[in-house]
């Protein structure tokens, strides 16, 4: 597949890449182009790819509620930027659980050396994420060696097994209690994980990540409530239906200070 240009749609763009842009070697960030290994061949978003990562005919709902209608006018062309299927998702939320992004980052990124081919482009790095079929191959010490605990890279590679027989597949429609029950049966997947491989896997725009204590803290910024319980961010987010997913990916940019306005 040929590298095509990309960025006009990306100056009309903020997504999570532009967080971390030190972060797994499979995707980074060279002249606001968003550049992706993905399965041994590195391309830039666009085309029949974008569609899958960055939407850019995606509109915002018309929140009601109005702090977060003011953030989706302050960056009103945030897309969903994801990594493109249920296995990526669940592979990034698993070895995110419990950890910091920078942590995360590095434990994808030594996962991605063990397993992935390198690819070289600008002087950068490229590793596709390794397939379900690398990773239910890898023995537990192999996978331990990455910095996750037993008991996570346990969990890893038995996820790994399921989506390699077939026993993962998404859905059909948008239903996220349909995606969540689906996922939640799985080893080590909780509804933060299960959320979160919707979130960074496909782009789901409603899938709310409850008990994301970054999301939290984000809140309590854009609300300015310092006191604000999870309960009472829980209750609030009923109100950003039908997407959920979206507005909490306008407070964590609002929070880390990475959108743009296009004024």
């Amino acid at each position: 597949m040929n590298i095509v240009n990309a960025s006009l749609i990306l100056q009309q763009s903020s997504g999570p890449i532009r967080w971390m842009p030190s972060g797994s070697p499979h995707r980074a960030i060279i002249d606001r182009r968003v550049l992706i290994a993905d399965g041994g061949v590195l391309m830039e978003l666009a085309g029949d790819r974008t569609t899958r990562f960055l939407d850019p005919a995606m509109m915002h709902t018309q929140f009601a509620d109005p702090v977060i209608s003011a953030l989706s006018r302050r960056f009103h062309a945030l897309r969903p930027l994801a990594d493109g299927g249920l296995w990526e998702g669940l592979l990034t939320s698993i070895t995110g659980q419990a950890v910091s992004l920078h942590s995360a980052a590095a434990f994808q990124r030594r996962l991605c050396v063990m397993l992935s081919p390198v690819q070289v482009h600008q002087g950068r790095e490229f590793r596709a994420l390794p397939s379900a079929g690398s990773v239910a191959a890898c023995s537990l010490e192999q996978v331990r060696s990455i910095g996750l605990t037993t008991k996570r890279a346990q969990g890893l590679i038995n996820v790994a097994r399921e989506v390699e027989l077939g026993n993962v597949s998404a859905p059909e429609g948008e239903d996220v209690d349909l995606w969540m029950r689906e996922l939640i049966r799985l080893p080590m997947v909780g509804p933060w994980t299960a959320a979160s491989a919707l979130l960074w896997g496909v782009g789901h725009p409603d899938v709310y990540p409850k008990g994301d204590v970054a999301l939290l803290r984000a809140a309590r910024v854009a609300y300015d409530d310092p006191g604000m319980s999870m309960r009472e961010l829980d209750l609030r987010s009923e109100g950003w239906r039908p997407q959920r997913a979206i507005a909490a990916r306008l407070l964590w940019t609002n929070l880390l200070g990475m959108g743009w306005d296009n004024e």
